[in-house]
């Protein structure tokens, strides 16, 4: 096996995400795998990254100093996963506010809608009512007419047998006490003896 002499082997102290060793944690899911642990917030891994961060720029100014290279290492900023995790609260946020226009639109047309049907109802009863009484106007009306007409028949009648009653004592007023006079139900006086002027008529 060959061995290389005057040849010094450097450690590479380049950043791996799956082994930190240069940084002092206590948590060894962070050594392993390089991203935020569930149970630390976002805010203590943002500052555990600064605390990297510092680290690291010491540990390359020191080798600056030494006459080595700078070592550029990558620091790990916000994972995939937090992206993606923003990203779904944005489009979860957008979704629950478009729910809630569909919800507040649907609302107010149902609002409009029972609006409409009460104005509806309104107007019909309205309808209905209007046309009850034009027909009681009108029942009314045609009773009062047959009334009138009906006791005006019956005036016209009295009348009648008024002026025949009348007409059958003058032209023969020695039988006007006969019973054939209570056809036409003329009450004669009780005085005691028939006088034409002391008659009254029943309702006929």
């Amino acid at each position: 096996m060959a061995t290389l002499i005057g040849c010094q082997q450097q450690e590479d102290t380049s950043y791996n995400p799956v082994t930190i060793t240069n940084f002092s944690s206590q948590d060894p899911s962070i050594m392993a795998t390089g991203k935020k642990p569930d149970h630390m917030s976002h805010k203590k891994w943002k500052a555990y990254l600064k605390k990297m961060k510092r680290k690291k720029k010491r540990s390359e100014m020191a080798k600056e100093r030494e006459g080595n290279q700078p070592v550029v290492e990558e620091v790990p900023t916000d994972s995939e996963e937090e992206r993606q995790r923003e990203q779904e609260e944005e489009e979860r946020s957008l979704r629950q506010n478009l729910l809630w226009m569909q919800r507040e639109r649907e609302a107010q047309a149902a609002f409009t809608a029972k609006k409409e049907w009460e104005e509806n109802e309104r107007r019909r009863k309205e309808e209905v009512e209007r046309k009850i009484k034009e027909e009681w106007a009108e029942r009314e009306r045609k009773e009062k007419e047959e009334q009138e007409a009906k006791e005006k028949k019956e005036t016209e009648k009295r009348e009648k047998q008024v002026i025949l009653i009348k007409g059958l004592i003058s032209a023969y007023p020695e039988t006007q006490c006969f019973p054939h006079f209570q056809l036409y139900r003329i009450t004669i006086s009780q005085s005691g003896f028939c006088n034409p002027y002391q008659f009254r008529l029943n309702s006929f």
